[in-house]
């Protein structure tokens, strides 16, 4: 029998690689709220521990879960990749997410992905038009859903 097991990260846990290139970057209680610099990218990266389970040849990724919500179409969801330590084991790339409402997507893993390490989530963001909040986005929460079929 298969068992599948959650992990969950709210927004507010992530850590950004350009901090220089935001405008604003403000953490809430479940919520992480990005203002990007007019031009820019940035990646926002999320450590999902696996501490408590046993990394064995049974751990499968599923499915990838992102909340997240947008000011305007000026700031969009551009990829979203998974990393197995530094391997990197899962992307979706050219996705030009934007949702005025909070919305969550899941996004399937086709293949056979047996996990061996720690896992970090990553997002990457773009922000067009002017230098002002018009163009902001927020991320409530982050998740994978993993199957361990040797249980």
């Amino acid at each position: 029998m298969k068992t599948q097991i959650n992990i969950w990260q709210h927004g507010n846990g992530a850590f950004i690689e350009h901090s220089g290139q935001t405008i604003l970057l403000r953490r809430t209680g479940n919520a992480l709220r990005v203002v990007g610099a007019a031009g820019s990218t940035n990646w926002l990266h999320y450590p999902m521990p696996l501490h408590q389970y046993t990394i064995q040849d049974s751990l499968r990724l599923v499915r990838i879960h992102l909340r997240y919500r947008c000011d305007s179409a000026t700031a969009v969801i551009t990829n979203v990749a998974l990393f197995d330590a530094e391997k990197s084991v899962f992307e979706a790339s050219g996705l030009n997410l934007c949702a005025y409402d909070w919305e969550e997507i899941e996004l399937n893993v086709k293949d056979e992905l047996i996990l061996k390490r720690g896992l970090n989530l990553s997002v990457g963001l773009r922000f067009d038009g002017a230098d002002d909040d018009t163009h902001a986005l927020e991320i409530s929460s982050v998740g994978v859903e993993i199957e361990d079929e040797k249980t």
